[in-house]
């Protein structure tokens, strides 16, 4: 199971430094990073996307589709700079639904959010 992280290309995570350090206390596989990621990164796989819209909402749809286009794996656990890890943690699956149906427009509309 692959671990990623959303980033917010408009301003620098001081704090994802320490949650990628608490990683060692689950099972992953590799860590992507959908975003920018800080000059100190080494060893994360980063996708580079740059918040564009005004919209919180249509940036996290963008990167989410990003997702489906890349290789990460189908199951994966969904991070956020400020989550953290603080001993061994065994992460069961608890979503058993399919990304592209999520954020597919068609079948679903809460993400048509103004720009």
């Amino acid at each position: 199971m692959d671990i990623v992280y959303f980033i917010d290309s408009r301003k620098e995570s001081k704090v994802l430094r320490y949650s990628l350090r608490s990683l060692r206390f689950v099972k992953h596989n590799r860590v992507f990073i959908i975003g920018k990621a800080p000059s100190y990164i080494k060893g994360v796989e980063v996708i580079e996307y740059t918040d564009t819209n005004r919209s919180c909402t249509l940036n996290i749809k963008n990167k989410y589709q990003l997702i489906l286009e890349s290789d990460i794996s189908e199951d994966f656990i969904l991070f956020n700079d400020d989550f953290y890890l603080t001993q061994d943690t065994d992460i069961p699956y608890y979503y058993s639904a399919k990304l592209k149906d999520l954020i597919d427009p068609k079948k679903r509309d809460d993400f048509t959010a103004p720009i």
